[in-house]
């Protein structure tokens, strides 16, 4: 019997991990104080990921359709709160798996080179 009762504590537990994952993972997006998911119509975006140097957070910038100065690359950053700091990720795998978390799938990939930074990535990411 006490077996039963250790499968059914660690059926609990997974259970109750799973359940804070969910609800932790769907946090809004804002770029440019403006929640994606309140964007009408908005089926595809891309983001634009620059790595600045070895061991240094990306700079990742959102492109949905808005209009972007893309000399000063200033606002279209992500916020996960309306008004909140700018989010840091620690590459593109990172950008990609906060994306996905959040409900969006990646379609196509390609590279640009980015002026005195490098090379830049462009990850053409779906609505779920």
């Amino acid at each position: 019997m006490k077996k039963y009762k250790n499968y059914f504590a660690f059926i609990i537990v997974v259970l109750f991990l799973n359940i804070t994952c969910a609800f932790s993972q769907n946090s809004p997006i804002y770029v440019d104080d403006l929640e994606l998911n309140s964007i009408e119509n908005l089926e595809y975006l891309s983001i634009v990921v620059v790595n600045k140097g070895l061991g240094t957070k990306s700079k990742v910038i959102v492109d949905y359709g808005q209009k972007i100065n893309w000399a000063s690359l200033g606002s279209p950053k992500i916020r996960t709160s309306k008004g909140g700091n700018v989010k840091a990720f620690n590459g593109s795998l990172d950008a990609l798996n906060f994306f996905y978390a959040n409900g969006w799938v990646f379609v196509n990939h390609s590279i640009i080179e980015s002026g005195i930074s490098g090379i830049g990535n462009v990850f053409l990411l779906k609505r779920k």
